[in-house]
């Protein structure tokens, strides 16, 4: 079905999946690791847990489907995306935690918005730009009011339009459940996070 030009996200076959799956858990891995500092740890985080009651291990990819359902403007949602979390350990302290979403090219694919304000309780900020190849990066920071986490975001739309969101907080578990702060800044920055969303191999196809 279309709408607007536009159609419902298709569902990616099982063992493909799963082969992505394998593939970007070894590509991301890599690629944060040359980002910390020697002797950092990246272990299980409890919200990588798909379907519930199934845990992944440290940046585990893991494929998520949910099939198109009418929605009140009459198009159809949908998603299709790969998963990961895991949380940063350096020098045998819990600095904070990594979530990556990886989107593959979609005829539904949207600009990437950029808006200043107030969200749920929290101040929202951002910044676009354009990468080296012409890459669409929009780059923003969530400060949770109170004394809560600090999110660092990095959405960069690849030029295959493959989508990434890296999520970096300074809390070691889902910065969405609060706690307090590990560290005052999250373990990675906005231009690690750019460095690693524009690697070689993090990319789920062409158009």
């Amino acid at each position: 079905m279309t709408c607007g030009g536009r159609t419902a996200v298709p569902q990616v076959p099982a063992a493909k999946a799963a082969a992505t799956s394998a593939r970007l858990t070894s590509t991301l891995t890599g690629a944060v690791q040359g980002q910390l500092p020697a002797g950092s740890q990246l272990t299980a985080n409890p919200a990588g847990e798909y379907p519930k009651g199934t845990p992944h291990g440290p940046l585990e990819f893991y494929y998520v489907f949910q099939p198109p359902v009418p929605l009140p403007n009459g198009c159809q949602g949908g998603v299709s995306e790969y998963s990961a979390w895991a949380t940063i350990t350096v020098s045998g302290v819990k600095k904070g935690n990594l979530m990556a979403l990886i989107t593959p090219p979609s005829e539904n694919s949207r600009p990437l918005a950029c808006s200043d304000g107030t969200v749920e309780g929290a101040h929202y900020s951002c910044n676009r730009q354009t990468g080296p190849t012409g890459e669409a990066i929009l780059t923003s920071t969530l400060v949770q009011n109170g004394g809560g986490p600090t999110l660092y975001r990095v959405e960069v739309d690849r030029l295959d339009g493959t989508s990434i969101l890296l999520d970096s907080a300074n809390v070691p578990d889902d910065a969405k459940l609060g706690g307090r702060p590990a560290t005052p800044a999250p373990p990675l920055t906005h231009q690690q996070l750019i460095t690693i969303a524009l690697g070689d191999g993090l990319t789920v196809g062409s158009r």
